[in-house]
C-alpha cells in the first residue's frame, strides 16, 4: 500500500515523537487506526514493518530541523506490504 506524507502531515508532527511524528500522522490518516508507532520498525496494531530508507532519512532530518525550516520540507512517498482494508 502506498502512503504520502502530506505537507499538513508535516506541519501537524511532532518532532521526536513515534506516534505523532508527520509519518505517524499518515499512517494513521489513511488507514484510520490508532495504534500506530513509528521508529526503525513500523507498528501498526499488531504488526510490524520495516521503515523504509526515504523515511529513515526523512524522520531524521525532521527532527534535526528548527521549525522555521521545517515548513520547506516537501510530501514524501513510500510503501509498505500490507493490502487494505
Amino acid at each position: 500500500m502506498r502512503f504520502t506524507v502530506t505537507k499538513g502531515d508535516i506541519l501537524r508532527g511532532v518532532k521526536n515523537s513515534p506516534v505523532m511524528c508527520p509519518v505517524a500522522r499518515a499512517i494513521r490518516r489513511i488507514l484510520k487506526r490508532s495504534e500506530i508507532r513509528v521508529g526503525i520498525i513500523i507498528f501498526i496494531d499488531e504488526y510490524t514493518f520495516g521503515t523504509p530508507p526515504n523515511v529513515l532519512k526523512f524522520m531524521k532530518k525532521f527532527d534535526a530541523l528548527e521549525d522555521k525550516e521545517i515548513l520547506k520540507m516537501r510530501q514524501i512517498l513510500f510503501e509498505l506490504p500490507i493490502e487494505e482494508r
